[in-house]
């Protein structure tokens, strides 16, 4: 019944629409725009109902009340009335979940979960957790009808006043939730947060698809029924309704597990499940960037495109920026287009943008706005705004002093700069840049402004030294770019004045920043004309190095014998020239490659001529450097103890000079070798310490050195998790200094690290970049390395088509470089996928030649695995026991997990049930340690198989599950269907399957007998 004293002021009472425990609900009319609202206020008008509904309601409004999201309930406002506080909603006239009929279309149960999970996503892109969802607090929009059509349905969430914020403290929230939807971690700690809510979403799934509640069934006492969440595990939708899809019955089935790391990840991720079972709901259309700005805390939108809701590269965030001006309206605008037609879209939980950045336009309104502004403006302005946009920008023409006056708002006059750029006269252009080139250069010694103003006026002499000047302002911070831009047309202007001197020195500084990051093509044709250029003139040192960074540039493509060629014409001009400190250093570069290709006696007669030539002269830190690379040749030939014996007296003489770069580099080297000899705590040590010499001194070149061995020898350690961080800092540095060989070998890293931790389809990208990569720039060592991991992917995607060609092509490239290291990984791989016990014994011969420890360890391990699956158990369990010591407990190691799997299945064959569990469990635990998923897969059905040797069937189904659930997951991350399907038909993946299957039906008969 109504309550007859709630006369809102404003509104027309017409019917209650509900009661809750604190709180009715009214249908209002207001007299002022004639719509109708949902009126909330208290129950009942005690003291006790007054002060709780106050808190609710204030929390709820303080939760959401900004946010304005179709799949929200929409609140407007709270009115704190003395004896009739209450909050004023959205009506919403459509049925909520529990007041739905049997639903029997399929398609639309499907997009009714999509529709529901995409709202949780949002819920959890602005950091909220609603802590009570339930079929009573899920609205169908409009009135409910079009539901039993075929057609998808558009809901809406309600009742946040007991939800929390991210990062929130637990006692901030009013309450837990309601009995059965509430996930286990809530019921056991309070704990909250977007898993939760999807386990309550798994548990109105479960009621939507079979009528009944998957843990209250008949039961009432909320401690009954809460045991029964933490503990039960309910009968698979399919079970209990044979129309449900088996994805969709183990979709819910994932939703409702126990451990929420186990859950799916986010909303998102259901709705591209759901989407895989045929779900035609338009779950990427739900979201629109408009829907995202009130969450946004950035203040301009270079930083907002940086957000974590987006995935836009720099080059697009720099287009996008130039169109809206820093203008957050502008912005709006201009993303809600690209969104509209499809240049903007959701893929893997983020906003994308789905074509190149040149491709992206300014809207014709905004266009023409800024047309009919400049117009408009007085002469004075418009002579400022035409000055800068040829100075370059409003921070370069501030830079030198160039202000515009009226406004600081780049909102206001950054779209105008840019239309002013875009419509400058070459006439106007060449009368002014000369002017503010001057300006930059004699009263701000600003070279990245003057050198572009300069060449614009075709004054070679000053645009020589100031261009010179500016691109080496620009190397030293890594914008290779605007270097190689502003060089491209100083060389053009030096053709056109036909300056041969000026050419060549313009020419070495685009080859040496080539070679520097790795464009290696570009850089030989460089080299090789400004060689051209000196016929029939005298040579120089101009000459000398660049035949010397020939030579280097060709040990970098591995073409060593052109590279001794290049080297030996600079050694003969150095002595013409009685430079002896650069000849010294050639001799090295010389020694480097001779150390390549395995002619160490040469290579170090080389490094001796050079330190003689080096203590002559007492430059103490050439004396280092060649000591290091003496310590090399060593390392090739595995004399490690001599290899150590000289770095440490290198690094003793390093840091007597105090060169930060240079001890930083050898303790570098140093853990190089204590990684090849598996001495990981020793590596890491060195190399920490190197890392924090490399960040105090800024080197962003030896600091992706430094992170490419840090990340290795992580690896070898079993540190995943924390080797991504390293990872994804060094992709990051790569990309900004535009370096293709290191950013193909931290893909390779990264490819790496996914694939050991089970995720197989980005893997399998990361690998692809790689190799392409590594292709382009000639490094046969990393691109073999790559290929056969690929070939070892493939084979866990039991695809030997694929992996097949990959190996041969692998085995190719070795043979044609006769490169032992990398022919023992092509037998190893062989011998992995065909089970070939000769292969593996090749491998091992190959890796005791070159005395690779490392390798050594590693290829016995794999020959352990293929005498196991060969069943000569006795012959894997002598070389197991041989590797003890390199896998005790107290060693960090990566394989240390499938050491423990493989002496737990020899302990199973051999009967010994007890060792094997010991075997498996703590196979499980190294493998959780590190993330290694496909090997926590296989410890787990190890032990699920002794529980049921011990006939602890619910015990091994639970485990069963908990294997093929990890199987799941790491299913989920393989995009190709045609590989998820045949990495899914494995046959110990099916082997699992048929047990699970054996052991439910087990586990219901005993339940149907009351055993």
């Amino acid at each position: 019944m109504a309550d007859s004293t709630f006369a809102p002021d404003g509104f027309s009472i017409e019917r209650t629409l509900g009661i809750g425990g604190t709180a009715r609900v009214y249908l209002a009319r207001c007299l002022q725009d004639n719509r109708y609202y949902a009126l909330k206020t208290i129950r009942d008008s005690s003291s006790e109902n007054l002060s709780q509904f106050r808190s609710l309601a204030q929390r709820e409004i303080s939760l959401i009340g900004g946010l304005k999201y179709p799949g929200l309930v929409q609140l407007f406002e709270y009115q704190d009335d003395k004896f009739h506080p209450y909050l004023s909603m959205q009506y919403c006239p459509g049925r909520t979940l529990d007041n739905l009929p049997q639903i029997t279309s399929i398609n639309n149960l499907l997009g009714l979960l999509s529709s529901i999970s995409i709202n949780l996503y949002y819920l959890q892109l602005c950091g909220l957790y609603h802590g009570d969802l339930k079929p009573q607090n899920i609205f169908l929009a409009g009135e409910g009808t079009q539901f039993e059509s075929d057609q998808p349905a558009l809901t809406k969430i309600s009742d946040f006043s007991l939800a929390q914020k991210s990062g929130e403290d637990d006692s901030a929230r009013l309450g837990v939730g309601t009995v059965g939807y509430m996930a286990p971690e809530t019921i056991d700690s309070k704990k909250l947060d977007h898993r939760s809510d999807i386990f309550a979403v798994g548990v109105i799934a479960y009621k939507l698809t079979t009528g009944e509640h998957p843990f209250m069934k008949d039961e009432s006492d909320p401690v009954r029924i809460n045991a029964a969440v933490r503990e039960s595990i309910p009968s698979p939708p399919a079970n209990v309704n044979s129309a449900i899809p088996a994805p969709l019955s183990d979709l819910i089935m994932a939703m409702l597990e126990k451990d929420p790391d186990n859950r799916p990840e986010n909303g998102f991720m259901i709705c591209e499940q759901l989407e895989s079972m045929g779900c035609l709901y338009p779950f990427r259309k739900a979201i629109r960037p408009k829907y995202l700005f009130p969450l946004f805390d950035a203040e301009n939108t270079g930083a907002l495109l940086k957000n974590d809701y987006f995935e836009i590269d720099e080059t697009a965030i720099k287009q996008i920026i130039e169109f809206s001006g820093d203008d957050n309206t502008r912005l709006r605008n201009i993303l809600e287009i690209y969104f509209t037609r499809g240049l903007l879209v959701w893929d893997n939980g983020r906003l994308k943008i789905t074509v190149p950045a040149e491709k992206l336009f300014l809207p014709k309104k905004l266009l023409q706005k800024d047309r009919y502004d400049f117009h408009a403006l007085p002469y004075s302005l418009k002579k400022k705004i035409i000055l800068t946009a040829i100075t370059g920008g409003r921070r370069q023409a501030e830079s030198i002093g160039l202000l515009i006056p009226g406004t600081s708002d780049d909102n206001i006059i950054g779209p105008l700069i840019r239309y002013a750029s875009e419509n400058i006269s070459e006439k106007i252009q060449g009368k002014f840049a000369g002017i503010m080139a001057e300006r930059a250069l004699m009263n701000y010694k600003n070279y990245r402004i003057a050198s572009p103003l300069y060449l614009k006026t075709g004054n070679l002499e000053k645009a020589y030294t100031t261009t010179l000047d500016a691109s080496n302002e620009l190397i030293n911070e890594n914008d290779y770019e605007r270097a190689f831009e502003l060089l491209a047309q100083l060389e053009l202007l030096c053709r056109q004045k036909n300056d041969l001197k000026k050419l060549r020195a313009v020419l070495m500084q685009k080859a040496d920043t080539e070679k520097m990051i790795g464009e290696t093509v570009r850089a030989e044709k460089s080299y090789r004309e400004i060689i051209a250029l000196y016929k029939g003139i005298p040579h120089d040192k101009l000459l000398a190095e660049a035949h010397k960074d020939l030579g280097d540039l060709y040990r970098m493509k591995h073409d060593f014998e052109a590279g001794l060629n290049a080297l030996h014409d600079a050694e003969k001009i150095y002595t013409e020239l009685d430079d002896r400190l650069e000849l010294s250093r050639t001799l090295n570069n010389i020694g480097n490659i001779l150390a390549l290709l395995g002619r160490f006696d040469e290579s170090l007669l080389n490094y001796r001529k050079a330190l003689n030539i080096q203590h002559r002269l007492e430059v103490w830190p050439a004396v280092a450097a060649t000591l290091n690379n003496m310590g090399g040749v060593f390392f090739f030939q595995g004399r490690y103890s001599r290899t150590l014996g000289l770095f440490e007296i290198a690094l003793k003489l390093q840091r007597e000079i105090g060169n930060a770069g240079e001890i930083a580099r050898t303790l570098n080297n140093l853990g190089c070798v204590y990684q090849e000899t598996t001495q990981y705590d020793q590596a890491l040590g060195c190399l920490n310490e190197s890392l924090g010499y490399n960040r105090k001194i800024g080197s962003k070149r030896e600091l992706m050195i430094n992170l490419d061995n840090l990340t290795a020898v992580m690896f070898a350690a079993g540190r995943l998790k924390e080797s991504v961080h390293y990872i994804k800092e060094a992709i990051n540095l790569a990309d900004e200094l535009s370096d293709k060989p290191m950013l193909a070998v931290f893909n390779y890293h990264l490819a790496m690290v996914q694939k050991r931790m089970g995720y197989y389809g980005q893997a399998l990208q990361s690998f692809g970049k790689s190799i392409t990569c590594f292709s382009e720039v000639n490094d046969f060592a990393h691109e073999s390395v790559c290929l056969a991991e690929m070939a070892d992917l493939y084979s866990r995607f039991n695809n030997p088509d694929k992996a097949s060609p990959i190996l041969q092509k692998l085995l190719s490239m070795a043979e044609g470089k006769n490169d032992k290291k990398i022919m023992a990984i092509y037998h190893i791989q062989t011998a992995m996928i065909k089970n070939d016990i000769d292969a593996a014994l090749t491998a091992l011969q190959l890796a005791r030649e070159i005395n690779s420890i490392e390798s050594i360890n590693v290829i016995k391990l794999r020959l352990a695995h293929v005498l196991y699956e060969k069943n000569d158990v006795s012959k894997a369990y002598d070389v197991l026991k041989d590797l003890s010591d390199i896998h005790a407990d107290d060693k960090s190691n990566i394989e240390n997990a499938n050491y423990l799997l493989l002496m737990g299945r020899c302990a199973l064959i051999t009967g010994n049930y007890n060792g094997a569990r010991d075997r498996f469990e703590m196979a499980y635990k190294q493998a959780s340690a590190s993330s290694l998923r496909p090997e926590m897969s296989d410890a787990m059905s190890g032990i699920a198989r002794l529980d049921i040797l011990k006939k602890d069937y619910e015990k091994g189904y639970r485990n069963y599950r908990q294997a093929i659930k990890i199987v799941r997951t790491i299913a989920d991350d393989i995009a190709d269907e045609g590989l998820k399907k045949s990495y899914l038909s494995g046959e110990k993946i099916v082997s699992m399957a048929d047990e699970i299957k054996k052991l439910s039906r087990i586990l219901a008969q005993k339940k149907r007998t009351g055993v």
